[in-house]
């Protein structure tokens, strides 16, 4: 064979490793039963939708009883203001003495801060409430599942699934 002549590119090769970015565990983050999983293991997901939907009665009926516990103490509230305002009225007249006004206002003060844990009540009932559907926190690939429809499932079940960012990804 006659000799020739050809360029030659050196080449080199690495063992490499692929690391994504960002990687989560999905968690419930309430109790229940999980009534629906939407998605299909190792498929891609967007940021919000939904993974895993637990059963929410509980959580509706306790968002009921505070909204109806507020709204029985604005009346208790009310009553308390009119009372403050007729007891200063007639403490003005020299009618009634200072302590029955004291007591009023102390009403009125118990009530307000009963008031306040109410709504800081009815907060946490409407955030629990928003836990039992348990969303992509941003877009990537979920893994495999390790709970199904009709599993009990809670904040110590340990991770549903596995949520991996692919873009960017480093290597």
């Amino acid at each position: 064979n006659p000799a020739e002549m050809v360029d030659l590119q050196s080449s080199v090769g690495f063992s490499g490793r692929v690391v994504s970015q960002q990687q989560v565990d999905i968690l419930a983050r309430v109790s229940g039963f999980i009534e629906e999983r939407p998605f299909v293991e190792g498929a891609a997901v967007e940021m919000g939708e939904p993974l895993y939907v637990i059963e929410d009665d509980a959580y509706r009926a306790s968002l009921s009883e505070s909204e109806g516990q507020i709204k029985s103490a604005e009346s208790e509230l009310r009553l308390a203001e009119i009372e403050r305002d007729r007891k200063t009225t007639l403490v003005d007249r020299d009618a009634v003495a200072q302590s029955e006004l004291d007591i009023a206002l102390a009403q009125l003060g118990k009530i307000e801060g009963e008031l306040i844990r109410l709504n800081a009540q009815r907060d946490r009932a409407e955030l629990d409430l928003s836990y039992t559907t348990v969303r992509a926190p941003f877009d990537g690939v979920i893994g495999l599942t390790n709970a199904h429809v009709g599993d009990l499932v809670g904040p110590d079940s340990g991770p549903l699934a596995t949520l991996t960012l692919l873009d960017p990804i480093y290597v």
